[in-house]
């Protein structure tokens, strides 16, 4: 599923919903992890998913809560 499938795009949250409801799982099951914390990581947090957070470019600001903070994707499955 895409959000194209969904006809909406971030930082809407239809795409989200619909992967829940789809799925039949609770947002609390969820970790979604990205590097773009506006877009995805403020509306998966505000969902109740717990995130993480790939610095592929930048650190995440010190004022925005992000989860878990890795350099790579690699770090995620260590």
């Amino acid at each position: 599923m895409t959000t194209e499938d969904v006809h909406s795009y971030h930082p809407a949250p239809a795409a989200w919903i619909r992967f829940l409801r789809r799925t039949g799982v609770s947002a609390l099951e969820v970790l979604h992890v990205s590097s773009s914390y506006e877009y995805d990581i403020d509306i998966a947090r505000a969902l109740g998913s717990r995130t993480g957070y790939v610095s592929r470019y930048e650190p995440p600001p010190p004022e925005r809560e992000v989860g878990a903070a890795m350099e790579s994707l690699q770090d995620l499955v260590q």
